[in-house]
């Protein structure tokens, strides 16, 4: 939905005539008029007024890709979630190769022999299982991270 029409629905829901919401603003009612036909867009300025009246994010009055203010915030989120399961991804693969060098320096300690290096041992060791989940999780988090990074800047 585009920004002229998402300022009319906002109007119209606080029940504001052009006239009240220019004077709110501090703008004249032709510009409300024209930002509401389409005919021009708002600056910088006259948008971060509006967002913060409408109590509203940037996003939703700029992104034509967003309808409602809801999808917005989902938006938002999603990309935290991402970002949070990115970060576990690579928790678990320090973790998971951390682990691997601790187990075999306490073979090496026990037992007097230790594998030549740590990829012999995650063979035989249930650590390949973390470390590969550790693995898919970072490459499908970045992978949608990057695709809600790259549909956002091409609206």
């Amino acid at each position: 939905m585009q920004f002229s029409k998402k300022l009319l629905i906002l109007r119209k829901e606080k029940g504001l005539s052009q006239e009240k919401l220019a004077e709110q603003i501090g703008v004249s009612r032709q510009a409300i008029s024209k930002w509401e036909l389409g005919t021009a867009i708002p600056d910088t300025e006259n948008i971060v007024q509006i967002s913060e009246f409408f109590r509203v994010p940037i996003e939703y009055l700029l992104l034509d890709s967003i309808d409602t203010i809801d999808d917005c915030k989902n938006q938002k989120d999603g990309k935290a979630s991402l970002i949070v399961m990115n970060i576990f991804g690579v928790l678990l693969i320090a973790g998971a190769w951390i682990l691997t060098y601790q187990v075999q320096a306490w073979k090496m300690k026990m037992e007097g022999s230790a594998y030549a290096n740590s990829a012999e041992y995650l063979k035989e060791f249930p650590l390949i299982i973390v470390l590969m989940l550790g693995i898919i999780l970072c490459l499908t988090s970045t992978y949608f991270l990057l695709k809600r990074f790259l549909s956002i800047e091409r609206s």
